[in-house]
């Protein structure tokens, strides 16, 4: 399903997790599979299509902050700045993140506090290649 996203093709991957629920009814709440749609749509381009399964993620599963980080990815590449910026700083002050993308996530608040988009054609590429 998410080689679908990767495609664009976000409308067949949700269709094909609804027929999957059919066979296995504990993935209807899944917010893990919700928040995977949403990072890797924004990794290839498809922003504006999964923010909504970001949000879908949180409202399943509110502890977990990750989901917060994906969705600021999802904001950041939507143009709303300030949600990302609120939502980067929860993942950062979660402590679920490891070293590496807190480091990241630090670059991108900085960033954003001055109101500058930090997710440059290279940035992406970057997280594609490392994190996505």
């Amino acid at each position: 399903m998410l080689s679908w996203v990767r495609e664009g093709k976000i409308q067949e991957a949700q269709e094909a997790f609804k027929q999957a629920q059919i066979f296995d009814d504990s993935l209807r709440n899944s917010a893990e599979f919700w928040n995977s749609i949403c990072w890797v749509g924004c990794l290839h381009g498809y922003a504006k299509a999964v923010l909504r399964f970001g949000e879908k993620a949180i409202t399943l599963d509110p502890e977990n902050k990750i989901y917060q980080d994906s969705r600021g990815l999802a904001r950041v590449l939507t143009g709303d700045l300030v949600g990302a910026l609120e939502d980067f700083q929860v993942g950062v002050d979660s402590g679920a993140l490891d070293y590496f993308v807190i480091q990241r996530r630090l670059r991108w608040i900085e960033a954003l506090k001055s109101g500058n988009n930090p997710l440059t054609a290279e940035e992406l590429e970057e997280l594609r290649r490392v994190e996505g």
